[in-house]
This record gives C-alpha cells, structure tokens and sequence, in this order.
C-alpha cells in the first residue's frame, strides 16, 4: 500500500503522463491512431479500447480535426456475455480487427498488455510511430520506442486507471461510456471480491454508478450459473483433478474433445474452479484448456496463503499476470505443465 507522499508523487508523475498523451494526440501529426488489446482480450482491455474511442472522438470534436482509428487484437474475442455492455458503443467482435493495418499508424496506444510484446505490433515500430501504453501491471522491458508508459500497479484496472486520465481532460463521460468502465472494473475484480478490490475499486464504482453506469447489470451477468450441460460436464471433470496436498494445489485440464464429448462450452468447465477456489486448503488453483491453434492456455489463481504467487508461476512458464490471477502459454502436455508448475511451487 501506497503512503500519503508515495501516492501524491505517483499522481503528480501520471498528471505529467496524462499531459504527454494529450499533447501527442492534440498534435498536427496525429492522424491515425491504434487502439490495441493483448493476445487473449479480456472485458478490461476491451472496455479500455472502446472507452477511449469515444474519448478521441470528443478530442477531435473539440480541435475540430478527424481521426481515423482502428481497433487491433492479435486474436479473436473469446464468447462473454459482458460485451453486451460496451455494445452501445459499438459491437466488439465486429470492429475489433485481429489483422494489423496496412496504412502508416502515426500513434499506437497499448492497453492492459502486460508486456508490449503481447500486441504483436513490434513491426509498428519504427521513428514514425508513437506508442503509449495505459497498464496496471508492473512494467517490463521492451516498451518501444519512441513512446511513453502509464502504468500503475495499484489501479484495480486499466479502466480505473483510464477515468482518472478522463477526469484530467474533463472529457464528459455519459451513461454508456460509465458502464463501458465499470465493466472492465467490474471483471478485473471479480465482482469486487479478488486483491485486485482496493478503496480506489470502490471509489470508482461509486463515481461511474453516479454517472450511470448499468451496475446491477453488470453485477448480476457475472453472476456464476449452474445449468444441465455445466453440472454434467463437471462430474465428467471432477474424477479428472488432481491434488497436492503437499503444495495446496488443484490442477485440472480439458481438451477440445472434452467440449464437443460433453456438448459443453469453455465457462462449462471454467466454473469448476471455483469449486476448487472454495476448497479451504487449496491455495493454488490451475485449469489449462487446449487452444484451436493447438498447445494450451493455463490459468492460474492463488490465495494470499499461497507459497508463491499466480504471477511467479506464470513467470517460470513464460507467462504473466497479477499476483493472484496470471496466465500462460505451453505446448508442453498437461502431465508435464503440472510437474513445472509443482516444481516451481
């Protein structure tokens, strides 16, 4: 936790920050810009590209100059049913491209990316782009040059981070755009419930709420949901988990097989988890699901009692994330990822 000095020089740093970014998108030579999510866009960095979108549209009614912006992740959105909130401005799965541009970008703004490396814009990189980057993870090497990070590993989202940078613009944020945040807000802390939720979670909450965001909404579509096809999927899993009492861990996996044997979709086995989660002696929690393009994705959650953090064990797999909630890639067989992931505990 930050002191009193600590946060009042870190605010001084990002007004200076904040300044930057305006000043680069207020300059004659801004004309394109890129909005950019990381592989595996999650509703944060979803909400992030859109809520500035509408920020830059503002911006450019206000200089009297236009724009042309795209949205750019390096893979297609994953099915959540929290995007239906950022509709109003504008449908995800269509206007986010997975397929760089093919015009000069003048400036590339990074949102929720972790480590720059993520975007797969390395071949923007040249003197005529400007990067920006808009995180709360902590800051990693590589960020390309020239450009400027925003990062504070004490925001509770990107999208936290993002309405303090609208409120130093004094950019008018209506009712879609507030719930635009809060859904980014509201999925980074799990419904207010992970480490992620500090005062300024709650803070922020309140202000976009007052500013009408569709919290309730929100709230009750994350709500966990039991159906047929989910129970019968999971009593599939559950003679599948494997525990380590040693290490307090629960792993389990499941492959594309398993979805189509089970008729069953990826939140289906997801939810398992959280039955694992609930476990008083599990502290770590792992679930890897195989990837279309093969290999597979390993999703890791810890307790504060856990021995190591979720982000140290993604680390040691080539991954990344938060203290308690990180991720990662292996084209390792399952077997062999827990054995690492055991070996690194």
């Amino acid at each position: 936790m930050l002191s009193h000095k600590q946060n009042e020089v870190l605010m001084d740093s990002l007004a200076e920050c904040f300044d930057e970014v305006s000043a680069r998108i207020v300059t004659a030579n801004t004309k394109t810009i890129l909005l950019v999510s990381p592989e595996k866009p999650d509703p944060d960095s979803v909400s992030s590209m859109f809520a500035f979108r509408e920020y830059l549209r503002w911006k450019a009614d206000c200089l009297g100059k236009k724009f042309q912006y795209q949205l750019y992740a390096p893979d297609a959105l994953a099915e959540n049913t929290l995007y239906e909130f950022i509709q109003p401005l504008g449908d995800p799965a269509q206007l986010i491209k997975s397929h760089l541009p093919q015009s000069p970008i003048d400036l590339c703004i990074l949102f929720d990316y972790g480590d720059a490396a993520r975007t797969h814009t390395d071949s923007l990189a040249t003197q005529k782009t400007y990067f920006i980057g808009f995180d709360h993870h902590p800051k990693t090497k590589g960020f390309p040059s020239p450009g400027i990070e925003i990062i504070d590993e004490h925001a509770p989202s990107t999208t936290a981070l993002l309405y303090r940078f609208f409120k130093h613009e004094e950019f008018p944020i209506n009712a879609d755009v507030a719930t635009c945040l809060f859904t980014g807000l509201a999925a980074d802390t799990k419904r207010f419930s992970n480490s992620l939720t500090n005062a300024e979670a709650h803070a922020t909450a309140a202000e976009l709420i007052r500013l009408g965001a569709r919290h309730h909404e929100i709230i009750s579509a994350m709500q966990p949901r039991m159906t047929l096809a989910r129970f019968r999927a999971q009593l599939h899993l559950l003679p599948l988990i494997h525990i380590d009492e040693e290490k307090n861990l629960g792993f389990f996996w499941f492959s594309r097989n398993d979805l189509e044997r089970w008729r069953a979709t990826k939140k289906d086995f997801l939810s398992l988890r959280g039955t694992l989660e609930s476990i008083e002696e599990i502290t770590t929690a792992v679930v890897c699901y195989e990837l279309p393009e093969g290999g597979w994705y390993g999703s890791i959650r810890t307790k504060p009692a856990a021995p190591i953090s979720a982000e140290a064990i993604a680390i040691g797999l080539g991954g990344g994330g938060h203290e308690h909630e990180a991720g990662f890639t292996s084209h390792a067989d399952p077997e062999e990822i827990l054995k690492k992931i055991q070996k690194i505990i």
